[in-house]
C-alpha cells in the first residue's frame, strides 16, 4: 500500500502560503455533495443533539453502496427539524460501523506515476443521543480501492470532539497511481463499534494534479509572457 499524504486548510481562513500551495491546473474526477441523500419512507426522524438540524437515517446516496447498522446516517445543514424544505445541503455521518463505498471506478483515477489529490469537508457528529458525539480520538478512515479491493491509499483524519454543531473544515490527502485500474473510494469508521460517530463528511473529491515538472515548464512559460509584455 502506498503512503498517503495529509494536508489541511481551514474554511474560514486561508492564509497567502496555503493558497499559493494550491495545485494549478488540477483535473476534477469525482466531486460528491452528497446531496443526492434520499431516505425512503421518511426517516427524517428529529433534530441533531444539541444544533436541532434535522437528521436522517436507513438513506442512500446514488452510486454508493453501505454496510452497517442504519446506514447511511445525514445531516441536513440546511434545515433545523422539523423543516425539511429545498434547498437541502447533506452531510453523511459515519456511526461506529457505517462503511460507504462507491459503486463503480472513477475513469482515469490511477495512471501509473501520475499524482492525485483526495480532498474532503470534515466535522464531529452526532445523531440525537448525547453519547454518540465523536470524541477527540474518533475519525474517519478513507481508502481508495483497487479493482480488486486492495488498498492503494489511506487517510486517517479526526475531526475532534463534537462541539454543538457541524463544524466543516477542509481537509485531504495525495496518492501517487500505480496503473491498476480506475479506483473507488471507501469511507468508515477509523475504529469499529466505538458507540460514536466516527465524524461528518463532506463535499468529497479527488482530482489528477499535474507533474511537477509540467508545473515548473508552466510556471516557466507565464514568467517569459509576462517578461515579454514588460518589454
Amino acid at each position: 500500500m502506498k503512503t498517503a499524504t495529509p494536508y489541511s486548510l481551514s474554511l474560514l481562513a486561508c492564509g497567502a502560503l496555503a493558497c499559493l500551495a494550491q495545485p494549478t491546473g488540477a483535473t476534477v474526477l469525482l466531486d460528491e455533495s452528497f446531496n443526492g441523500f434520499t431516505a425512503p419512507g421518511g426517516n427524517f426522524n428529529g433534530g441533531q443533539f444539541q444544533s436541532s438540524l434535522a437528521v436522517a437515517f436507513s438513506g442512500s446516496v446514488p452510486n454508493w453502496s453501505g454496510t452497517g447498522g442504519g446506514v447511511v446516517h445525514a445531516v441536513d445543514i440546511a434545515n433545523v427539524f422539523p423543516v425539511i424544505d429545498d434547498p437541502r445541503d447533506f452531510a453523511v455521518m459515519i456511526w461506529q460501523d457505517n462503511v460507504i463505498t462507491m459503486n463503480l471506478g472513477i475513469p482515469g483515477s490511477n495512471v501509473a506515476g501520475s499524482p492525485y489529490e483526495v480532498a474532503f469537508w470534515a466535522s464531529p457528529a452526532v445523531y440525537q443521543a448525547p453519547s454518540q458525539q465523536t470524541s477527540p480520538t474518533d475519525g474517519l478512515l478513507i481508502e481508495v480501492l483497487r479493482l480488486d479491493n486492495s488498498v492503494l491509499a489511506s487517510h486517517t483524519h479526526n475531526p475532534g470532539a463534537w462541539a454543538g454543531t457541524i463544524n466543516l473544515a477542509a481537509a485531504g490527502f495525495s496518492y501517487t497511481g500505480d496503473g491498476t485500474g480506475d479506483v473507488r473510494l471507501r469511507v468508515g469508521p477509523s475504529a469499529f463499534n466505538s458507540g460514536r460517530f466516527g465524524g461528518a463528511i463532506d463535499n468529497l473529491s479527488l482530482s489528477q494534479v499535474p507533474e511537477p515538472s509540467a508545473l515548473l515548464l508552466a510556471l516557466a512559460g507565464i514568467g517569459l509572457i509576462a517578461r515579454r509584455r514588460r518589454a
